[in-house]
């Protein structure tokens, strides 16, 4: 049992960093505004968050302070994610008047391309344009503040007889959670200064 207690811990500790790992990545990194992309990550964990934390309930009972500890970490990282969103900076990026032509292979993975490339607005000058964001620093000191409070909230838990909220799922739910509230942000401030996405605004 120790052994298998001690191997669970550990996964949970390499999926967790490297979860964190990426999310900072991205957090540090100019991207370009595409709806589609920004989706991926917040439904892709919350899928697999929720499958991990169905295989790893079993038979277990989910007790009310399993409950009341996931409600309140949902709530802290949909609160954090707010504010992400709202700390997020953007940085215009002119296209170019012209290009070269397209290849046959472009041709044949225009729709793919479509899909994932940045969304194009309307400068103030008139002048088409990818926007771009990032959060910073400022967005990794409130990472490291919900990793803190997540720690937290695990020890408090688990010595009370929660189970269920120290499971790797619940670390990917936490993530989605965050990142899809994130996005909602993003878009709204973006619609609001740049216009509708995906087209060029007049």
């Amino acid at each position: 049992m120790t052994h298998a207690v001690t191997l669970q811990t550990l996964a949970n500790i390499i999926i967790g960093l490297a979860v964190v790992g990426l999310v900072l990545y991205r957090q540090m990194s100019w991207r370009g505004f595409a709806r589609s992309q920004l989706w991926r990550m917040p439904i892709a964990f919350g899928v697999i968050g929720v499958a991990m934390m169905a295989q790893t309930s079993g038979g277990r009972v989910v007790t009310s302070v399993d409950a009341i500890a996931l409600a309140v970490e949902l709530v802290i990282s949909a609160g954090l994610g707010i504010a992400m969103g709202a700390m997020a900076v953007f940085r215009e990026r002119t296209l170019p008047a012209g290009g070269a032509a397209p290849s046959a292979r472009d041709e044949r993975h225009a729709g793919r391309r479509d899909r994932n490339r940045p969304e194009i607005f309307r400068a103030a000058d008139g002048s088409a344009i990818t926007v771009e964001s990032r959060t910073g620093w400022l967005g990794l000191g409130l990472w490291v503040l919900l990793i803190v409070i997540r720690l937290g909230i695990d020890f408090e838990a688990g010595h009370l007889g929660a189970v269920m909220v120290t499971a790797t799922g619940v670390i990917l739910l936490m993530v989605a959670a965050n990142r899809a509230v994130r996005v909602l942000v993003l878009i709204q401030r973006v619609d609001r200064r740049w216009g509708t996405g995906g087209m060029i605004k007049a």
